[in-house]
């Protein structure tokens, strides 16, 4: 069990950066579902988070190199959801 993580944080991807490619949010979605079955053999919740927040890591460090700055893109999600 982990919670729905997988399907929360690959939608809040895809809000925070609408620009995606299909490659893209393919490799977002490799990236969790692999987290995924690595939390599912941790024990606890808190272990469990851990695990994704590596992952987060990597995809941010993988997007960053894609050129996203996610700073900005954090700005500009605020900005919609304020309108």
């Amino acid at each position: 069990m982990t919670y729905g993580v997988v399907p929360i944080t690959y939608s809040a991807y895809c809000e925070l950066l609408p620009g995606l490619s299909d490659d893209q949010k393919r490799e977002i979605r490799s990236n969790l579902i692999e987290a995924r079955e690595y939390a599912m053999d941790a024990g606890s919740s808190d272990e469990k988070h851990a695990t994704f927040g590596k992952y987060k890591g990597r995809i941010n460090n993988y997007l960053s190199a894609a050129g996203y700055d996610l700073k900005q893109a954090e700005s500009e999600l605020v900005r919609r959801r304020g309108k």
